[in-house]
This record gives C-alpha cells, structure tokens and sequence, in this order.
C-alpha cells in the first residue's frame, strides 16, 4: 500500500511562494467590489438603497410578479438578504404583495407605481456605469470576457 503524504510537508514550496494578490479567488472579489461599487453609486447616494435592494427591483423589472424564493434563485442572494431587501422596499411603498391566484400560500412580489417609476428612474443610470466600466473594450472582447466568466462557473 502506498505511504500517503504528510499533509504539514507535501507542498511547503507552493504555500511559501503564495500571495494573496495573484491568487485568482481573490482578484475575482476584488474586481467585484470595483464593479459592483461604481454601479451601487447610482442608487445608494440618491435614494439610499443597498445592493440587495436593487438586486430584488431589478429582478422583478417593470412587470415581473416573482416570489421570494424566485428572487434568490435569479439574483443569487440569499433569502434573509432577499427578505430583508423586500421588507425595506414594501416599507418604501416600492414593492407590495399578492397572494397567488390559485395558491393562496404562495406570495407573489411585485413593483408599486412608485416602484416602477423608480426602476425606470435607475435603468439608463445603472446601464450608463456599466458603460463606464467597459469603456475601451470591444464588442468582441466583451463577448470573449462573458464567455470565459461562463465557462468559469461550469467548472464547479
């Protein structure tokens, strides 16, 4: 039977040689807080909303009637934050609820007028900062960019 490695030995070059900055994990979260701090300028200074916030708007655009758990499927966030973003909205008079027309038990979300207005309000600005931050590029390496971040996440 082969000797299994000594977990504390096999690789005391690679975590010698290790640095934080090169290490891809760390490099995708920090382009994400870039990316994602350009974009939340357009609506937390103004309107005070936080990420979530608008991640929960946006999922449910103009005319989506979505649940909770249709939410944090669509924006990959959890359900307390979901929850907590739906609380604030509703509380805002942005977002209300229904009940399902053929089950009771299920709760639909969906935009206020107000709510509307607001995310036709924040469309061409969020859109206008996602603009800012590809700046440069083509329509080609954007494609290339979409395509690599896709088969990234395949890889799981």
């Amino acid at each position: 039977m082969p000797k299994k490695p000594d977990s504390t030995t096999s690789q005391p070059a690679e975590a010698e040689a290790f640095t934080l900055e090169d290490f891809f994990p760390y490099q995708v979260r920090c382009f994400y807080s870039h990316v994602s701090t350009t974009v939340s300028q357009c609506y937390t200074k103004e309107l005070g909303m936080t990420r979530p916030e608008w991640r929960t708007m946006a999922s449910l655009g103009p005319d989506h009637r979505l649940t909770s758990a249709q939410i944090v499927a669509q924006s990959r966030t959890d359900k307390v934050t979901v929850s907590r973003a739906v609380a604030k909205l509703s509380k805002r008079g942005w977002l209300r609820t229904r009940s399902h027309a053929t089950d009771g038990r299920v709760k639909l979300l969906e935009l206020t007028a107000t709510g509307r207005k607001v995310y036709r309000s924040l469309v061409p600005r969020v859109l206008e900062a996602e603009q800012t931050l590809l700046r440069g590029l083509t329509t080609r390496e954007i494609r290339e960019f979409q395509t690599i971040m896709a088969r990234i996440v395949d890889n799981r």
